[in-house]
């Protein structure tokens, strides 16, 4: 095993169990990295724009940098009340505006995750517009951001070279997720967007800027508590051959397919179908003019608060994983186990 900072990056393979909303019978998981956020007290909050960031997601950049953070010191320079937040809730006059100054909130060390361990004080911090107590502006004064996005680092993608041929294979994506309740302040969003993020040599596949995005709704869950969010992704990749007589290019195409099922407490609550080949598909026509690799990646983002999205939100526990799929003749091995136990019993 080695380390990249607070980043375990899981070199071996390792057979790992998961909830059972996202796999199926007789699925494990080799888990490639698990971002863990370091130590509550140690370190600050910046997370760098970097590929090689120690805590393993970087800002995006496509709403500026050092717009994400990590949570580490909730008792102390993070408690809630210490931050407000800039929120833009409402353009129906026409411009945007901050219709909203909220206070900050954040999980309390101790809580309760969805497995039932504690909270250990330390995580990702996604929001936007963020301002030190009685400092943040309002109406149309400005100042305010338009969203934030945090991506996995490149330490912590998953880097794929298309060989010619056609290749499958299954990823598992996971965190903890706590959203706090600010109805307090009023009829507010309660929702964030999930990628994954997509890029071929640093590329964009997705708008904007490679994530594209599916909207997850807490509040059909539960706000102040952690829940699981699972993605399961299904790439089908066919890579070029680039020997072969085609000389208007036609032929020679890497082309990728992805099929994305979400989850929160096991429960599939969304699903899509990207074809990132096609021109019209934000900027999936990159993956035909290069033949580098394909990197994927976590990514979790904010837009305004008019856009459904809520003023924070938080993660933790980020898991990437290879999905091992049993082969037919093992899982007719477990099926005739299995059948033989209950002639045992009888």
């Amino acid at each position: 095993m080695r380390y990249l900072g607070a980043v375990a990056v899981i070199a071996m393979v390792m057979s790992a169990p998961a909830f059972a909303g996202a796999l199926n019978s007789g699925e494990t998981l080799d888990i490639m990295s698990r971002l863990t956020f370091g130590n509550a007290g140690e370190g600050d909050s910046v997370l760098n724009p970097s590929n090689m960031d120690p805590w393993g997601m970087v800002n995006h950049g496509s709403y500026g940098d050092a717009l994400s953070r990590r949570y580490f010191d909730g008792g102390g320079t993070q408690a809630p009340g210490l931050f407000e937040i800039a929120f833009k809730n409402d353009r129906s006059a026409g411009d945007e505006y901050i219709s909203h100054v909220i206070s900050s909130k954040g999980p309390a060390v101790g809580s309760l995750l969805y497995d039932g361990t504690e909270f250990d004080g330390t995580a990702l911090w996604l929001a936007h517009s963020v301002f030190a107590a009685d400092t943040a502006p309002s109406g149309d004064e400005g100042g305010a951001e338009a969203g934030s996005i945090a991506m996995a680092s490149k330490a912590t993608q998953i880097h794929i070279i298309p060989q010619p041929g056609t290749t499958t294979s299954t990823y598992y994506f996971s965190a903890d997720v706590y959203m706090p309740d600010h109805s307090d302040a009023g009829n507010l969003p309660t929702g964030f967007h999930v990628g994954p993020y997509f890029d071929v040599e640093g590329y964009g596949l997705r708008s904007p800027g490679g994530m594209g995005g599916t909207y997850i709704n807490m509040a059909n869950f539960g706000l102040d508590a952690w829940h699981l969010f699972e993605m399961r992704a299904e790439f089908t990749i066919t890579g070029a051959d680039r020997a072969d007589d085609d000389p208007d290019g036609i032929k020679n195409r890497n082309t990728l397919m992805v099929t994305l099922y979400y989850y929160v407490d096991e429960t599939l609550v969304s699903q899509a179908t990207w074809d990132l080949n096609e021109s019209g598909n934000a900027t999936g026509s990159w993956i035909n003019q290069f033949d580098g690799s394909i990197n994927i990646g976590t990514a979790f983002g904010l837009q305004r608060g008019w856009q459904g999205s809520a003023p924070e939100v938080f993660f933790d526990n980020i898991t990437t994983a290879l999905i091992v799929i049993p082969e037919p003749a093992t899982m007719s091995l477990l099926a005739l186990g299995g059948l033989a136990l209950l002639r045992r019993r009888k």
